[in-house]
């Protein structure tokens, strides 16, 4: 936990050099330029070949709420009240991701991987990604029967729905869950879960009622820093909205193809598999932020064991986040800042970090059994009897219990 607070501090203090003002390019040059911040200023990242210039309509429907009562209070608070506010949330979310990964965790030795890293530094001032990552983490505490403590798959479902209207990567940790749900014939888990979820969005969204304008407004710049889409838009008449296409369906061939190999494992690890589809989704969608490595880090930790993997993905992930930066401030001032060629190389540096995490993952579908979603009943004994070897009663009220471990 002091691990998280400490990584926290740091990205607090980063920002805290930009309280006095966010204007670009002095806010790229502090490396605490945020999509928020221009929001809540009126500001824009400067555009060019893919960047997307961070439109206040084109932010996740949570964060696009958090600058609409920016606005609501602009009155009595400045943007800088709001950023101040907006950190200290997702030091409590960072905290709260912390502590729901050591209460997953078996052993609290890796723990320091998923509460040291460049993703929590840079992604404080981002959004509200860190409220959506701790969402999901707990969500999969409140179904895991080996923790100690209420379980409920209600709740579940609607951590799942709020980790999803934060970040769409939050749909496509949902639906990893309800795939390895139903292949452990959980229908009775699955529905609660996924009833629970969707009824949830649903409400949210016709309170809201602005979910399809986002979309055509994230539909004008889909293209962002970090993609490997964002390296192909350099090409001269290339069409942005046709890239997005192509990499959107490339995103869904790669989950659903993840998601096939997944379920013919014997005992596929569920923090495995989550590791796997949210990194395919990192390297395949049309923008990848850095707050995108957030949601992979909780689940990479809890699944690989190689701290190499884990030093090199930390070293990408801040290397990139530079470079952006760095290259912002050239649109404005063009013998400063970062040549595109860097950035090129940080973007495939960084994405062949994050494929490593993928391949690191996918060695652990099988060596580590735990976390299960399914029991072997012992047919002498009447008994199911986890992967862990522990025990217990096959009774009619346990049979369709969640075992979700």
């Amino acid at each position: 936990m002091l691990a998280a607070f400490g990584t926290a501090g740091i990205g607090i203090l980063l920002h805290g050099t930009c309280m006095p003002g966010y204007e670009l390019p002095g806010a790229s040059a502090r490396m605490c330029a945020s999509p928020v911040a221009n929001a809540l200023t009126g500001t824009e990242f400067p555009a060019g070949p893919g960047r997307a210039t961070g439109a206040p309509a084109a932010l996740d429907p949570v964060t696009g709420w958090f600058v609409e009562l920016g606005f609501m209070l602009s009155a009595g608070l400045g943007a800088g009240d709001m950023m101040a506010f907006l950190l200290v949330i997702n030091t409590i979310a960072i905290a709260a991701m912390a502590l729901g990964v050591a209460v997953l965790m078996r052993t609290l030795a890796w723990l320091p991987v998923a509460c040291i890293s460049p993703a929590i530094i840079f992604s404080m001032g981002q959004s509200l990604d860190p409220v959506g990552v701790a969402c999901l983490v707990w969500a999969l505490v409140l179904l895991n029967p080996t923790v100690a403590g209420p379980h409920s798959n209600l709740g579940a479902g609607v951590l799942f729905a709020i980790a999803a209207l934060i970040n769409p990567l939050g749909i496509l940790a949902l639906l990893t869950v309800i795939v390895l749900l139903r292949r452990a014939g959980q229908s009775s888990d699955l529905l609660s879960i996924g009833g629970a979820a969707l009824i949830t969005v649903g409400l949210l969204l016709a309170i809201d009622g602005l979910i399809f304008y986002r979309l055509s407004m994230w539909w004008q710049e889909p293209i962002d820093r970090g993609s490997l889409v964002s390296l192909l838009a350099y090409g001269d008449g290339t069409d942005p909205q046709l890239l997005a296409a192509v990499s959107l369906a490339a995103c869904a061939i790669a989950v659903i193809a993840a998601l096939a190999y997944i379920t013919r494992r014997p005992r596929p690890n569920l923090y495995a598999a989550l590791t796997i589809v949210l990194g395919l989704a990192v390297v395949t969608l049309p923008s990848a932020p850095i707050t995108h490595a957030l949601w992979l880090l909780p689940f990479a930790a809890l699944a690989i064991r190689r701290l190499w993997v884990f030093i090199a993905w930390a070293l990408a992930e801040a290397a990139l986040v530079i470079a952006v930066n760095l290259s912002d401030i050239t649109a404005f001032e063009a013998s400063k800042g970062l040549s595109p060629a860097w950035l090129l190389i940080f973007t495939c540096l960084r994405l062949a970090a994050v494929v490593a995490v993928i391949t690191a993952a996918a060695l652990e579908l099988d060596r580590s059994p735990q976390p299960a979603l399914e029991s072997e009943v012992s047919p002498a004994s009447g008994t199911a009897t986890t992967s862990s070897g522990t025990e217990a009663g096959a009774s009619a009220g346990e049979a369709g219990a969640n075992t979700l471990e």
